[in-house]
């Protein structure tokens, strides 16, 4: 269907609100653009809302945000869920400067929802954080990878990017490499939500803030395979995992069917396939994880 344009947030709960917050403002740099009591949402200068925290007993992600061109669209969309027998909630002013939205039930139960893309913040201040650019894409496990990933090409009109195996799959609803990731697991619940830095040095000087507040790296920095993105991954206060990133692949042309030519690609032209599971797949500078690409 192709009607998705791109990632628009990630909806988070948190038993602390105000711990979060601080860590997406003063680590991350993003900047609050509406608050409640029981609401926080932050925005990179890139997106309207990046990140909604809202006050709940148990941390997790409960919903994806998504984003098309028009309320036409939205409407054809809300068709084609219920043709495909997806049930629809249609919600008024669900949040600041948001008139209507969607909400549905992806595979596992997560909450999908979409609405009308909006500008971004345009909030561009002197460095004093990270200073993410923009929400990039979120990775969630789940119990059946092959379940989901139709789910998400069949009904939402994503398309594959690669695959790690057969338990790893990258999707991508315009032209980044991936807008959303599943793997294989029992228990499912987030696997990270990544933020798209500017490039190389700047996710050095994310390194180097990270370390001067004593947050520890899980992995990276790194160049992972499937993306080719440069990396670095650690937790944040509800021990939730942040990946930092820069260089991602882009299919600019679908018809070609293959992602721009960058120095790096081991195939010329890079498309879509499956990559052998190993080392050099999950970062092909061959460093070694302390932990499996699973957790």
């Amino acid at each position: 269907m192709g009607i998705i344009r791109k990632i628009g947030y990630a909806t988070f709960q948190t038993a602390d609100l105000s711990r979060l917050s601080e860590y997406y403002q003063q680590l991350l740099g993003l900047t609050v653009q509406a608050q409640t009591e029981s609401t926080i949402y932050l925005a990179c200068p890139l997106d309207r809302h990046s990140v909604v925290l809202e006050k709940g007993s148990l941390p997790h992600c409960s919903a994806i945000g998504l984003e098309v061109a028009s309320d036409e669209d939205l409407s054809i969309l809300v068709r084609h869920l219920k043709t495909a027998g997806v049930a629809v909630a249609e919600i008024s002013d669900p949040a600041p400067g948001v008139k209507r939205r969607i909400s549905f039930a992806g595979p596992d139960a997560f909450g999908i929802e979409v609405q009308v893309e909006n500008p971004s913040t345009g909030n561009v201040e002197d460095r004093k954080a990270i200073d993410a650019r923009r929400l990039g894409h979120v990775a969630f496990k789940v119990r059946n990878v092959q379940a989901s990933a139709r789910f998400f090409c069949d009904v939402l009109g994503f398309r594959v990017s690669d695959w790690i195996g057969d338990y790893f799959t990258f999707l991508r609803c315009g032209t980044d490499h991936h807008t959303v990731n599943f793997i294989q697991h029992d228990k499912p619940e987030l696997h990270h939500i990544a933020f798209e830095l500017d490039n190389f040095y700047h996710i050095k000087t994310a390194c180097d803030f990270l370390g001067r507040h004593r947050i520890a790296l899980m992995s990276g920095p790194g160049r992972h395979g499937p993306g080719h993105n440069i990396f670095t991954y650690h937790k944040n206060p509800d021990s939730q995992t942040v990946e930092l990133y820069a260089e991602l692949d882009q299919m600019l042309d679908e018809e070609m069917g293959c992602f721009d030519s960058r120095p790096w690609h081991e195939d010329s032209p890079q498309r879509p396939k499956v990559w052998e599971p190993g080392l050099f797949t999950t970062n092909s500078w061959g460093v070694p994880r302390t932990y499996s690409v699973r957790d």
